[in-house]
């Protein structure tokens, strides 16, 4: 399942001027910090730690958003469809984006009788790891009756959209959720659904065997702190081996002069203790929008040392392509907590999915040397 950036499309920019900080038009009182129930930390420990050292992850409050945003309930195929366009749509005026399954999306999003037998809107949260990715696990208002009885029982509690060995391909066997024919397969636990394409990832989920993400403590010390700031999204980069190389950025035709000169320029306004982790997420609160930056260093002390840097990265820093960070976002606060600095970001020229995006491409103050 490949991913897509799907943006809540309901909120938007007031037409005044607020000094940069996003507010959500419309019923104020429906803006919240999170569902009730609802935690980042909660929501991914149950993932599967994938074998990989460095990985994505995703986590979003659906519900959250959607009731910030005011979207009324669909009844019909075609109003599902703009509901889900409602948090798909990135744009100018897009307060919160949140990742999904791209494929997924599509299935329970569009069709009009989704394969695993529900569709998006009964999804009150989603959370994802790995690039492909490993696992989703989903949560909402779910029951026994819930998913479709076409879909194919392996026993122990697993079942399957598609016929055949994890991962093999049945071009003839194609469908919107599945669009190289592999089979995936499925479990379920009470409210919480779990997708994956590998058979022994679903049942270990079910089972509570192998290691997750409950075994990370500074993937789950830098959710807490998303979930302090009331962080209704978000998305991390855990990277232990360190920060992408100036080459990795410039790409295989760069010379080492030009890395050289990037290094030297970039040096005095970047980031250069290492962290492990990184999250950026979104917090509603009343009618604010703001986005945040967590990021997890090796200990208290380091994280003390590193405030100065990140502050000097979001004021200093330019992106890639040349453009300085502050027209893209200023810089509310930043603070240590434990091992972690966090950064409270307000948008200037941003959009919803531009932070997101940062991450993704290690850009700016997301990255270090």
């Amino acid at each position: 399942m490949a991913l897509a950036l799907l943006g809540a499309a309901g909120c938007s920019t007031s037409g005044e001027d607020t000094g940069g900080v996003v507010t959500v038009t419309g019923d104020a009182e429906s803006a919240t910090q999170g569902t009730a129930g609802f935690s980042i930390r909660g929501t991914i420990e149950s993932l599967p730690r994938p074998t990989e050292p460095s990985y994505p992850i995703a986590v979003g409050d659906l519900e959250a958003g959607a009731a910030a945003m005011g979207l009324q309930a669909p009844e019909t195929v075609d109003e599902r469809r703009d509901w889900m366009m409602a948090l798909a749509v990135a744009g100018p005026d897009t307060a919160v984006t949140f990742l999904l399954p791209r494929d997924l999306s599509s299935d329970t999003g569009v069709a009009e009788e989704p394969e695993l037998g529900f569709d998006i809107t009964q999804v009150a949260s989603v959370a994802e790891v790995g690039l492909q990715p490993d696992a989703v696990v989903l949560s909402g208002d779910f029951d026994e009756d819930t998913l479709s009885p076409d879909l194919v029982d392996l026993g122990d509690g697993v079942v399957s959209a598609g016929e055949g060995e994890d991962g093999y391909s049945d071009l003839e066997a194609r469908t919107v959720l599945r669009p190289l024919g592999q089979p995936l397969r499925v479990a379920q636990d009470g409210d919480r659904i779990m997708l994956s394409g590998n058979t022994r990832t679903a049942q270990n989920w079910l089972t509570g065997q192998g290691p997750t993400l409950a075994d990370e403590e500074a993937v789950l010390e830098t959710a807490d702190q998303l979930d302090a700031l009331g962080a209704i999204s978000g998305y991390f980069l855990v990277q232990p081996g360190g920060g992408a190389g100036m080459e990795a950025l410039l790409g295989e035709s760069a010379s080492p002069e030009q890395v050289e000169q990037e290094l030297s320029e970039m040096e005095q306004s970047s980031i250069t203790t290492p962290f492990g982790v990184v999250a950026v997420g979104t917090t509603v609160e009343g009618t604010a929008v703001q986005d945040v930056v967590v990021y997890h260093f090796g200990s208290e002390a380091v994280a003390q040392d590193a405030v100065e840097e990140v502050e000097r990265a979001w004021n200093d820093a330019q992106l890639l392509q040349g453009q300085p960070v502050v027209e893209m976002f200023s810089l509310d606060e930043v603070r240590a907590e434990g091992s972690a600095v966090i950064a409270v970001l307000d948008r200037e020229e941003a959009r919803s999915d531009t932070l997101t995006r940062m991450l993704v491409s290690r850009d700016g103050p997301l990255n270090y040397l």
